[in-house]
C-alpha cells in the first residue's frame, strides 16, 4: 500500500481544505519523514480529524508498519482515555486542540496543528507486524472494540474496489464521510492507490462551500451513505449536468424509496453512474458492488461478490443454500476478512490467523443471476412474548406510510421513535394490525432530532438511552 507514490510524481493527490496542494512525489518523501522519530512494529494511537496532515500520517503509519488505532478527534476525552488506557500505545498523534493525559506520555514532535507523544514505559514488540490498522465497526465512536485489519486485508480490498467501481487516476474524488469510519478510510485508500486526486472537504453537502469545491476542481465521483444521499436529494439532473460528476458510490445501509427513486430520475436523465455497495468494518470495507446498470431495476440488490471474494447464503446449521430465493444468513470469504477484535494490548499481539468465512449478520437471499439481496439484520430482531420482529421491516413498513421511524426493542417492548409531533392514529393502528401484537407491546415517541454517528447512521445506542428505566 502507498509504495508507488514516487512513480506518480508530479501528479497532485491532495488538495487540502485551505487549498494546499501535494504532489504524490512529496507524499512519498514527508509521509515518512513525518515519522521519524517513530519505531516500526510500535503501536499508535492516530487521533484524527479529517484533514490533509491527519491523512499524511495515516499514509505514513501504513508505510511504516506500525499498528495504528484510528479514532476520531471528537470522540468523548473519557472514551480516549479508556482506549489509551486499555492499550498502552507507543506513541500518540494527536490534533493540537486534543487533550492528552499526560503521566508517562511526553511530547517528541509537533508540526503545524498535529502533536506526537512517547510512551516512556512501553516497550515495542515484534509480533505485532501483522495488524496494520484497528479501527472501531460501523463507524461507532463509544466503543473500546476494534476490528483488526492486516495490511493484506486493506491492500486487497482497495484494489477489489478499484476493479469493481473503475477507479483511475483520472478520477476525482471530495470527501464527505469521517476518516475513521471503514467507508470513508476506503474512499481515500482507493484514490490514493489508483493515483486519483482527492480534495480534503469537512463542508456539509449541503453547502455553498462544498459545492464551490466540486465546481473549482472539478470533482466527477460522489460517495457517501444514505444520509448523505437523503440531503443530495435537493439535487436536480439540470445542475447536476452543470458539474463534472458522474460517479456516484453508495454504502452504509439501504436508500429510501423516495431518495432511490429520486436517483433514479438523475441517472435517467443525466446518464451518470450509481453504484450500491455492500460492506462491514470486518471486510475491511466493502464485500459487494451493484453494477451501475443495474441501479434503476434490482432497487434492493446489493449486487455481485468485489473480485476475489465470494458472497454466500447459509441456513442456521450453517450449511450453504443453494436455491435462489431462499433467505439464510449473508456469509463472505476472502483475503479482506478481517483478523479477529482486539479490546486491549493482549489482544494485539495475538495475531490471530484471518477468518476464512465472515458471518455477517445479515438476513438476505440470491436471485438466479448472482445477484446478492438483503432483507433485514439477524441482530435487529426483536422477541416480545415469543413474536420474532425484524425492526428494519418495521421501519420499511411505516416509511412506505410516509412515516420516517427508528425502531429498536427496550425492556420487552418495541419502540418506535419519530421527528412527528405524533404518529397519526391510524398508522398505528394498522401497524399493530401488521404485526399482529398486542397495543401494550408497542410505545410511540417523538424526539426533536434522530442521533447519528459522525458516519450518518442513526445511533441505536442513543435512541435506546433516550427511553431510560422504563
Amino acid at each position: 500500500m502507498f509504495e508507488n507514490f514516487t512513480s506518480m510524481g508530479e501528479r497532485v493527490a491532495i488538495v487540502s481544505e485551505r487549498g494546499q496542494k501535494y504532489c504524490y512525489k512529496d507524499l512519498a518523501n514527508i509521509s515518512l519523514s513525518r515519522l521519524s522519530k517513530l519505531e516500526s512494529k510500535s503501536v499508535c494511537l492516530l487521533i484524527c480529524n479529517l484533514s490533509a496532515n491527519a491523512i499524511i500520517y495515516y499514509i505514513g503509519v501504513i508505510r511504516k508498519r506500525i499498528t495504528t488505532i484510528l479514532v476520531d478527534a471528537n470522540l468523548d476525552q473519557q472514551k480516549i482515555e479508556k482506549i489509551i488506557s486499555q492499550f498502552s500505545p507507543n506513541y500518540i498523534i494527536s490534533p493540537v486542540t486534543s487533550s492528552i493525559m499526560r503521566g508517562e506520555f511526553e511530547i517528541i514532535d509537533r508540526l503545524e496543528d498535529f502533536i506526537i507523544y512517547q510512551n516512556k514505559s512501553e516497550n515495542y514488540d515484534s509480533s505485532l507486524q501483522d495488524t496494520s490498522l484497528c479501527l472501531t465497526t460501523s463507524g461507532s465512536t463509544g466503543s473500546a472494540k476494534f476490528v483488526k485489519l492486516s495490511l493484506g486485508n486493506i491492500a486487497s480490498n482497495t484494489e477489489s474496489i478499484i476493479r469493481a467501481v473503475g477507479i483511475n487516476q483520472n478520477q476525482i474524488t471530495i470527501t464527505t464521510m469521517p476518516m475513521n469510519y471503514s467507508y470513508g478510510l476506503s474512499v481515500i485508500n482507493t484514490s490514493l492507490e489508483a493515483g486519483g486526486m482527492l480534495i480534503v472537504n469537512t463542508s456539509q453537502v449541503t453547502s455553498k462551500e462544498f459545492w464551490h469545491k466540486i465546481t473549482e476542481h472539478k470533482v466527477d465521483t460522489l460517495s457517501g451513505v444514505p444520509y448523505i444521499y437523503e440531503q443530495l436529494s435537493r439535487l436536480s439532473p439540470e445542475f447536476l449536468n452543470k458539474t463534472k460528476v458522474r460517479k456516484f458510490t453508495q454504502a452504509g445501509g439501504k436508500l429510501s424509496k423516495p431518495v432511490r427513486e429520486h436517483f433514479k430520475e438523475i441517472v435517467r436523465e443525466t446518464g451518470v453512474s450509481f453504484y450500491v455497495m455492500y460492506g462491514q468494518t470486518e471486510a475491511t470495507a466493502r464485500m459487494a458492488v451493484l453494477p451501475p446498470e443495474d441501479f434503476n431495476d434490482f432497487e434492493n440488490a446489493i449486487g455481485f461478490a468485489i473480485p476475489g471474494g465470494n458472497l454466500t447464503v447459509c441456513n442456521e446449521s450453517g450449511t450453504r443454500i443453494e436455491s435462489p430465493g431462499t433467505i439464510g444468513e449473508i456469509c463472505f470469504e476472502g483475503p479482506n476478512v478481517f483478523q479477529g477484535y482486539a479490546t486491549n494490548r493482549t489482544d494485539l499481539l495475538k495475531n490471530e490467523p484471518e477468518t476464512p468465512i465472515l458471518k455477517s449478520g445479515d438476513l438476505g437471499y440470491f436471485d438466479g443471476e448472482g445477484r446478492f439481496y438483503i432483507t433485514g439484520r439477524l441482530k435487529r430482531i426483536a422477541k416480545l412474548l415469543g413474536n420474532r420482529i425484524d425492526l428494519e421491516e418495521v421501519e420499511h413498513y411505516l416509511l412506505e406510510q410516509g412515516v420516517e421511524t427508528i425502531c429498536v426493542e427496550h425492556q420487552d417492548r418495541l419502540r418506535v421513535v419519530s421527528t412527528l409531533a405524533e404518529i397519526p392514529a391510524e398508522i398505528q393502528s394498522c401497524l399493530l394490525e401488521y404485526l399482529r401484537i398486542s397495543p401494550s407491546l408497542v410505545t410511540f415517541k417523538s424526539i426533536s432530532n434522530i442521533p447519528r454517528l459522525p458516519s450518518g447512521k442513526v445511533d441505536y445506542g442513543s435512541v435506546i438511552n433516550s427511553f431510560g428505566e422504563i
